[in-house]
């Protein structure tokens, strides 16, 4: 071994000690030294500086026959060491010696694929072990952004997240120090020591054909009814059954399946029991849908103290009210899921796992809609997002939904020039501004109006720095600066509201306000885990369904029967408002309330039924019927129906 050249040398120098003053900085390491694989981390990190220091500024002169023999293990390492970055990313493994090797085969494949194209044995490890670092990063980063990490549903979405990426403040973490640090630790052993062979291309490219097909057979004869495979906590499935299988599993459950059971003949009759359609003859109110970016009381969690309350307001509301919690489906993110539910009054709960399906899986109208049944009745039917028009795939959807009319941060200032703004976003008060603005405007028309708003200004990424934190907690073991920004501006929604509901006392026509949240935000883990008192991997089911709990109101400018304590799901909550302000529902929703004599709630977690038992996995031959209509109505491909009017 000897020295390389001056310039290889200072440049490995430099490399490892911009990396080990990464690993010593900005890590949080020293926060968790105490815990064992923590610190393995911590000592995998220095270990890989010196270890690249070396083989960079060194040259290292063997006889051929050994450079064969360290070429030779030098890919082998290589393969395996695409296996090492996505443990390191994924927090560990606890699977079998199998699933292990299934793992493998998909980094032989990839690997395999590198040496059809190329012929070179080099290139063949690389390419093994940089799309697995590339895709690992990624996925740890949509880990720490949104609390669940990347699935195969998310590529579909990737418009939306880059529209909204930009308004997080990222923190480095030590499985990124370290992972970065090992990838590159593998990639100069892979350039170091290549197999040095004769060039033998056709002989090469069958070897390549043949790693390939071993390994896609390998893969194909794995039995997937055997893994659990779970999106709905996507970091715990990489840690059990590894990266590239789990998302290869979940890739296997996109889309819509028809099941053995479905028949489009028995569910129009189903749908033809409720009656034909009549025509109502009262005054209709103006209906406002707020659905609330990440408003949620995590006091339901269990309780906490600070310096003042986040939601004076909505807990003090009555007057002409109906208040409840909404159990949610989606954590963090994928608002659409939400609102997906409130508006077709379907569940994407009895959907495969992470299914968004505002993009896969409407490509049609959508029959019994909320939108279209109130635009049948003679509404004028607009959607309203402060934000841009693309994210969801909301430009498309809502024309298959039944609005007339999408307003959009692109055409809002027709209604409101200069709106409030919080953070980087419209805030709430802009948001009910514009919302007033239009109610007022000339172009509004005589038509009684439904308007669906999905708010902006609790959005994700609560480390803003210029935005003052009005909230503080107190007596809690650890500091949480991103729940204690997210409480302060949960705080200033609970102000635009009473702003909004006082505007509307004055406006000279009936209304009506439906207002709930989409989703818990995604601040700290240990926030929640200090608030559970213990670790949320330890919990039951049931018991993490509070983190999927939201609170929603219906208020009316005038008066209608007050109640309180109601808890149900964003797909029952339509037919409560049509029973509330007295009018009449559509078929599918009269369907919903007959489901509602044995399923009170409903998420990916499982179901409560009337009387408070929580069951999970979501079965029966109800669910199943309620999947086989959504399944019917998705595809519009068999149901019966008149979208002049859906209704009785």
């Amino acid at each position: 071994m000897e020295r390389n050249t001056k310039g290889k040398f200072i440049m490995s120098l430099l490399l490892s000690l911009l990396l080990l003053a990464a690993t010593l900085a900005g890590t949080y390491l020293y926060r968790s030294v105490s815990v064992p694989f923590h610190t393995w981390y911590y000592v995998m990190a220095i270990a890989g500086c010196g270890v690249i220091f070396i083989l960079g500024a060194y040259k290292f002169r063997i006889s051929e026959k050994a450079a064969f023999k360290a070429g030779v293990t030098a890919y082998v390492v290589s393969i395996f060491g695409a296996m090492v970055i996505s443990l390191l990313f994924s927090g560990g493994f606890w699977a079998d010696f199998y699933t292990f090797m299934v793992n493998i085969a998909f980094y032989c494949a990839l690997a395999g694929l590198g040496l059809l194209i190329s012929g070179d044995m080099r290139v063949s490890a690389l390419t093994a072990l940089i799309p697995t670092y590339v895709f690992n990063l990624i996925s740890f980063i949509v880990y720490c952004f949104r609390g669940t990490s990347l699935a195969p549903t998310d590529i579909y979405a990737f418009g939306t997240a880059m529209n909204v990426v930009a308004q997080y403040d990222f923190h480095m973490r030590y499985q990124i120090v370290t992972a970065t640090i090992v990838a590159i630790v593998f990639i100069m052993i892979a350039v170091k020591f290549p197999i040095r062979a004769k060039s033998r291309p056709i002989a090469t490219r069958l070897a390549a054909v043949g790693a390939i097909a071993l390994s896609v057979a390998f893969i194909a004869s794995v039995n997937l009814s055997y893994y659990d495979v779970s999106v709905f906590d996507q970091y715990d499935a990489n840690l059990r059954y590894g990266s590239a299988f789990s998302f290869y599993v979940n890739t296997t459950k996109m889309g819509l399946e028809k099941r053995d059971s479905y028949d489009p003949a028995a569910l129009n009759a189903l749908l033809e029991s409720y009656g034909e359609p009549t025509e109502t003859t009262e005054d209709k109110p103006n209906i406002i849908v707020v659905m609330n970016e990440s408003f949620a009381d995590l006091r339901v969690i269990d309780d906490f103290q600070t310096n003042e309350d986040y939601m004076p307001y909505f807990r003090t509301l009555s007057e002409n009210t109906v208040k409840g919690q909404l159990m949610v489906t989606p954590f963090g993110g994928n608002t659409c899921n939400t609102e997906y539910e409130f508006l077709t009054g379907m569940n994407t709960a009895l959907l495969r796992p992470n299914s968004t399906p505002y993009v896969q899986m409407i490509f049609n109208n959508i029959p019994y809609s909320l939108t279209s049944h109130l635009k049948s009745m003679g509404y004028y039917t607009t959607a309203f997002h402060p934000y841009y028009s693309n994210g969801w795939n909301r430009t498309i959807v809502y024309d298959y939904i039944g609005f007339d009319k999408f307003i959009s941060y692109e055409n809002m200032f027709e209604y409101s020039e200069h709106p409030d703004r919080m953070r980087n976003y419209v805030s709430d008060k802009g948001d009910y501004d514009t919302i007033l603005n239009y109610l007022y405007s000339e172009d509004n028309t005589a038509a009684p109006d439904f308007i669906f708003n999905i708010t902006m200004q609790n959005h994700g990424g609560y480390t803003y720095e210029k935005f003052k934190n009005i909230i503080k907690l107190e007596n809690m073991k650890g500091t949480y600066p991103l729940a204690e920004q997210y409480l302060s501006l949960i705080k200033h929604s609970d102000s635009a509201l009473e702003y909004f509901l006082d505007e509307l006392k004055k406006f000279d026509e009936p209304t009506v306000v439906v207002f709930f949240g989409d989703h818990q935000p995604k601040v700290e883990e240990d926030f929640f885990d200090e608030l559970y008192g213990t670790p949320q991997a330890e919990l039951d089911p049931s018991d993490k369904t509070r983190k999927y709990y939201v609170p929603f109101v219906i208020w009316a400018n005038y008066d209608i029967e007050e109640q309180e304590g109601i808890n149900t799901s964003p797909c029952f909550l339509s037919g409560l408002l049509m029973d509330k302000i007295g009018l009449p529902k559509s078929r599918v929703q009269m369907y919903l309330d007959d489901l509602q004599t044995g399923v009170r709630q409903l998420n990916s977690l499982g179901y409560y039924d009337t009387d408070g038992v929580f069951h999970s996995p979501l079965e029966g031959e109800e669910l199943i019927r309620y999947y086989n209509l959504q399944y019917a109505i998705l595809t519009n491909e068999d149901l019966d129906y008149d979208f002049e009017y859906q209704g009785k």
